[in-house]
């Protein structure tokens, strides 16, 4: 997959702004990617950036991006404790 394929995934997977922007913080659009891609663009996102680093966005999501499924499914796909929190917003 090349740069065409990722800003076409980021088109998608982070409707509100533009793919450059979301290409811009990779970290932040694998995680997007991950909870909510479909299996092709996982695979094309880990194709392109690796295995580590969509296990360094999972471990470094902002709060909001994975819900509950996403965040356990892929705590066993990394073999994570199933009993690490989903990341949080915390409002005074």
């Amino acid at each position: 997959p090349g740069e065409e394929r990722l800003a076409e995934i980021a088109r998608r997977a982070i409707w509100w702004q533009p793919p450059s922007q979301s290409l811009a913080h990779p970290l932040e659009f694998v995680a997007h990617v991950m909870a909510s891609g479909s299996l092709d663009e996982i695979h094309d996102v880990e194709r392109f950036f690796g295995r580590r680093v969509l296990r360094e966005a999972l471990t470094q999501a902002s709060p909001g991006v994975f819900d509950r499924r996403s965040w356990n499914y892929w705590l066993l796909v990394f073999g994570l404790e199933r009993t690490t929190p989903l990341p949080t917003r915390h409002v005074p």
